[in-house]
């Protein structure tokens, strides 16, 4: 029994194909992390002992060496984190506030940053510190 053979042309839709591609591009973006939580500001945190190891905390309030401070790895002056910090303290009163501060960092922003947080009554501040050996 003998087949015929079609001779009919494959042809590729190019629409398609790009389709596809932006589709998994966009994917790949939107799931990937390619932000780590250290390269947001260059800090380096001072040392402490007696310090209990605890995963990442989502209220993180960051002061680098220059003053510029970050919530939650967004770039905000002192009067906008003093709004979310109310915002916040509202919605969820018992949630924990961490700050990370450079170890390098002026005290009087350190300060600053604790004075707001007490203003919005953050009832639970944390200090972020790296364990001694």
């Amino acid at each position: 029994m003998a087949f015929k053979r079609d001779s009919k042309k494959i042809d590729l839709s190019l629409p398609s194909l790009s389709d596809i591609i932006f589709l998994l591009l966009t994917f790949f973006l939107l799931t990937s992390n390619y932000v780590e939580l250290d390269e947001m500001l260059d800090i380096k945190l001072p040392n402490a002992k007696g310090t209990e190891s605890q995963e990442r905390q989502n209220n993180l309030i960051e002061v680098s060496l220059d003053g510029k401070v970050n919530f939650n790895g967004t770039r905000v002056t002192k009067e906008v984190l003093q709004f979310k910090l109310n915002k916040l303290m509202h919605d969820f009163p018992d949630e924990v506030v961490v700050v990370r501060a450079d170890k390098r960092a002026q005290y009087s922003d350190v300060v600053s940053i604790m004075g707001i947080c007490k203003a919005a009554k953050v009832k639970r501040l944390g200090l972020a510190a790296l364990m001694e050996d």
